[in-house]
């Protein structure tokens, strides 16, 4: 709030708001042609109700200031942008969990898509965050001085001043027509200058005058704890999707690093394998073509030697299997 106005940034709205009118920026956006249509309908709602007698306004008899009604559309505005956007965000939330996840945790293959989907949804959440944080501040900081809360009825404000500068005015006024007698040898100005101050044009009124600031400001506080408490939702809302879309990441991490477990796992017992068979090779290589015999002719040795190699393979792997398991390399 500044002297005698507003400023409003909320929604992506933009204003400036006196006792009777507001400035709006950028008016063909699409948040401000919506505010438009929505801040039209309440005033010409307001004027409707305000030609009605008393006995049918219900509850509706104490008549709400101008600048309130913009202040309150802004709020509206900002609230609705926000659970819009909450909203389609939590869609993409469940659509993602439902992807990745089956009944047992993770079950599905991750893809490269479905990472960089998350990574949206999550900056997306931040921002959300981030925002309502913001307005909630925002609010909770004119919420804690009743002056704060106060300043949004710039219209009271100038009635206020008015009307105390008009009291002092009078009385000022009633002063100067009050003839005074000069003591000898001292002549009056007629240009003197009096200065009186509000509270003493206004002794009679003033216990009237704090019962009804404090309940203009009560009318403050409550319009505004009613939308901090939409903008905490949004908040908290945010706040536990954005805790589930990072406890998804980790059990995504986790998944991941149990199956490039597997992988190397994998990649070790064949390494095994590769190198029992590299051994029967090398037995192979290095005699089978030095042998000055004649069992290099026989079939019989040929296929009792295969086997033996065959054999020998299988042990070497076996042993270095256990070898490995004993070490707690492989499980």
């Amino acid at each position: 709030a500044r002297e005698d106005v507003l400023l409003v940034n909320l929604g992506g709205v933009r204003l400036v708001v006196s006792e009777d009118h507001a400035l709006l920026f950028e008016p063909t956006t699409g948040p401000s042609v919506r505010f438009l249509e929505s801040i039209t309908q309440r005033l010409a709602q307001l004027r409707r109700l305000e030609r009605l007698p008393a006995y049918a306004r219900g509850d509706l008899t104490v008549p709400v200031p101008f600048e309130l009604e913009v202040v309150e559309a802004a709020l509206i505005m900002g609230t609705a942008r926000l659970d819009n956007k909450l909203l389609r965000v939590a869609e993409r939330t469940d659509v993602l969990v439902r992807k990745i996840t089956g009944p047992s945790g993770i079950a599905n293959p991750i893809t490269a898509e479905m990472l960089e989907e998350l990574r949206r949804v999550k900056i997306q959440l931040v921002q959300l965050e981030s925002r309502a944080e913001a307005i909630k501040a925002a609010i909770l900081e004119v919420l804690d001085e009743d002056e704060d809360a106060r300043e949004l009825l710039v219209s009271k404000t100038v009635e206020d001043r008015k009307r105390k500068e008009a009291a002092a005015a009078a009385m000022i006024e009633a002063l100067r027509n009050t003839p005074v007698d000069a003591p000898a040898g001292v002549v009056l100005s007629p240009n003197l200058e009096i200065t009186v101050t509000a509270e003493e044009g206004e002794e009679e009124t003033e216990q009237e005058r704090l019962d009804r600031m404090e309940g203009e400001t009560e009318m403050c506080e409550e319009l505004l704890e009613y939308y901090l408490q939409r903008f905490e939702t949004v908040h908290s809302e945010s706040e536990r999707l954005l805790d589930s879309m990072r406890d998804l990441e980790e059990s995504i991490s986790v998944s991941l690093a149990s199956r490039r477990l597997a992988v190397n796992q994998l990649e070790l017992r064949l390494s095994i394998a590769t190198f029992a068979v590299a051994i029967g090779a090398l037995v192979t290589g290095a005699f089978g073509m030095n042998l000055r015999s004649t069992l290099e002719m026989s079939v019989s040795w040929f296929y009792g030697t295969c086997c033996l190699i065959v054999l020998g393979c299988f042990l070497i792997n076996r042993l270095l299997l256990s070898w490995t398991q004993k070490m707690k390399i492989l499980s």
